[in-house]
């Protein structure tokens, strides 16, 4: 699975899984249909993800930092990210993949909304803000050099670019 998604075979994953292609032929019908199936399951674990970190912070801000620091969302923590990432160019999963993003959005506008509701952000447009945030933590990922930097310090040098023109006076970075 971590050889591509030109290469990505029924087989390739029941051999990873330790079961046989013609089961995952009958589960998922095609390699499609096995990433239309991620990308389903992705959509919800976005959404308890979320719903996870903001219920472990008070704050909405430090809650939306720490949904992109989650373990298993990270390309060294998720072997197959080339693959998944390249059958996302695939214009037959384009809208599958097009509702992805826009719930990685709208989960990210709801973060922001709680924010500027908590007082941390100052009155903006969050709908354009979140478009840009998940744009600009979306790329740090894909564009990661494990062993030359930390992703992680990436993520949140680059959340407080993007975050810190709008926080409300006095408002501290996250940290």
């Amino acid at each position: 699975m971590t050889d591509g998604y030109a290469r990505l075979t029924l087989a390739a994953v029941g051999k990873e899984l330790g079961c046989s292609a013609p089961a995952l032929s009958k589960r998922f019908g095609s390699k499609r249909g096995l990433i239309e199936a991620y990308l389903e399951w992705s959509e919800e674990t976005i959404r308890e993800r979320f719903a996870l970190v903001r219920g472990r912070f008070a704050s909405p801000l430090e809650a939306l930092l720490n949904r992109y620091l989650l373990p298993g969302d990270r390309p060294e923590e998720f072997g197959p990210f080339r693959t998944w990432t390249e059958a996302w160019s695939d214009t037959s999963l384009a809208e599958a993949t097009y509702q992805l993003r826009r719930v990685w959005e709208a989960e990210a506008e709801i973060s922001l909304r709680d924010a500027r509701m908590a007082g941390e952000l100052i009155e903006c447009d969050l709908h354009r803000l979140s478009i840009f945030l998940v744009a600009a933590l979306s790329g740090v990922t894909i564009l990661h050099a494990p062993g030359r930097e930390s992703l992680p310090e990436r993520l949140i040098e680059t959340f407080e670019l993007v975050i810190g023109p709008y926080r409300a006076r006095g408002e501290a970075a996250v940290r």
